[in-house]
């Protein structure tokens, strides 16, 4: 990423890590399992968001919304193009009591602002931002990832009333083609390569990483640098869970039924380069105390996930293979699992305490 007042030099190349496989960390202890009965279902996990003791996840419609506080379940949000309905769900926020989803289109994309029983507050256009996903919230703010269609080029953007005002600039690795005989050909990003990531953190912060920088850059949301969090020195072994992991997620197993990318996928599996280490994180998450979560494997062999400060790296854990962490909260993180019939629930987990 650059930054300056709005826009810095890359940092340099991060120094060489020690690359070494880490010692296995102990997975949290799970709580409870939510969406495991008939009463809700959960189909199509988005995202989730913890504020306090409440947890709202998103699917996909319908319904789009459900809200889960001690025992008491609130489930809203149909398909379609209304004001308080959805088309294409993305994320989901908290701001005070109010909860907020990204509807994500090509054009004239939305934020629906809802409060906790589900009645439509709000509507807000993102269509000064362009094609833009992510929503993500730091105090009053609403931050988005812009993306430039066509071009590497991205930027975290700050709603503004009708403005979208950028706050750092930042730029994708390079895609690659991917073709094989009696399949259509697919554009992919190369895996688990080292790209920009940023989260946003209590109190209008905003934690931003090149890919390559040795340190994770802290900016206010006008994009100036105020302070910073170092990075672990380990980096994990890409296994071959993972490889699979990569090959499942990015290549469709069919379309409309027929399995057309199985060539590319044995492609993939006998000739795509993979590196033989992770980057030191490949996915962020925020903590409410204001450190940053970072991901360093697939839940292919097993999501290892490290809490990094300004006084370095905190904690560590690994969730059980097959599950994703959405959300961090307080005292407790939201996992998705997906079973071998494909049922989605939340899994509720102790989080650990640095």
């Amino acid at each position: 990423m650059r930054y300056s007042k709005r826009v810095l030099p890359i940092l340099p190349v991060l120094a060489a890590a020690c690359v070494g496989a880490a010692a296995a960390q102990a997975s949290p202890p799970r709580l409870r399992v939510l969406g495991d009965s008939d009463r809700i279902v959960l189909h199509d996990l988005r995202g989730a968001a913890f504020n306090g003791t409440e947890l709202a996840a998103l699917t996909d419609p319908e319904p789009g919304v459900h809200v889960f506080a001690g025992t008491g379940y609130r489930g809203w949000g149909g398909k379609g193009n209304g004001p308080a309905e959805l088309e294409n769900p993305d994320r989901v926020a908290w701001t005070g009591g109010r909860i907020l989803v990204h509807d994500f289109r090509a054009a004239n994309g939305k934020i629906v602002s809802y409060d906790r029983s589900g009645q439509l507050l709000a509507v807000r256009s993102t269509g000064s931002c362009g094609l833009a996903r992510g929503l993500q919230v730091t105090g009053p703010d609403t931050l988005l990832s812009s993306i430039d269609f066509g071009s590497r080029r991205r930027a975290i953007v700050k709603l503004a009333g009708e403005r979208c005002d950028t706050i750092a600039r930042y730029t994708v690795p390079e895609q690659v083609r991917l073709t094989a005989p009696g399949s259509p050909s697919l554009t992919l990003s190369p895996p688990f390569a080292a790209g920009p990531l940023w989260a946003a953190l209590p109190g209008r912060r905003v934690a931003a990483w090149s890919g390559v920088a040795p340190a994770i850059l802290v900016l206010d949301t006008h994009g100036r640098t105020v302070g910073q969090l170092p990075l672990p020195r380990t980096r994990f072994p890409v296994t071959r869970a993972d490889r699979e992991w990569w090959i499942a997620r990015e290549i469709p197993e069919d379309f409309m039924g027929r399995k057309v990318f199985e060539p590319l996928r044995r492609k993939a599996r006998d000739e795509m380069e993979f590196p033989s280490h992770f980057p030191v994180a490949i996915a962020f998450l925020a903590d409410p105390d204001g450190g940053v979560w970072l991901k360093r494997t697939t839940s292919g062999s097993g999501e290892v996930w490290t809490l990094v400060t300004t006084g370095g790296e905190r904690e560590s854990f690994k969730l059980p293979a097959g599950r994703e962490l959405l959300a961090v909260g307080a005292t407790e993180l939201a996992v998705r699992a997906r079973d071998d019939l494909d049922v989605e629930t939340l899994e509720i987990y102790r989080k650990p305490q640095a």
